[in-house]
């Protein structure tokens, strides 16, 4: 039987450990695809593709003016890894960065 330190110990490691495989995890924001974020203001975003957003450079005043941000004039191979997974985390993939479609 685990002291009941120890076990808070151990939970709150896996859970950090868990919640840290999530952020390098790939996932969908709750747009279908990456083309739809342009239809939701800000507020309407999740804290996590508020977040990834912000890596890309964006902020509410850019976002809801529909303005770019610097980062969207670069290429997939321009960008930082930062940038790189915050993208992926929205959905984007390397082809449909660079593809400007969106």
């Amino acid at each position: 039987m685990f002291h009941t330190g120890r076990a808070k110990s151990v939970f709150l490691s896996i859970a950090i450990s868990v919640a840290f495989i999530f952020t390098l995890v790939p996932t969908p924001g709750h747009a279908a695809n990456v083309c739809e974020y342009k239809d939701y203001d800000w507020a309407e975003l999740s804290p996590v593709e508020k977040s990834a957003w912000e890596v890309l450079g964006y902020s509410q005043r850019l976002w809801d003016g529909n303005r770019e941000s610097p980062t969207s004039n670069k290429d997939w191979s321009e960008l930082t890894s930062a940038e790189k997974r915050a993208a992926q985390s929205l959905g984007y993939t390397r082809s449909s960065w660079d593809s400007g479609k969106c």
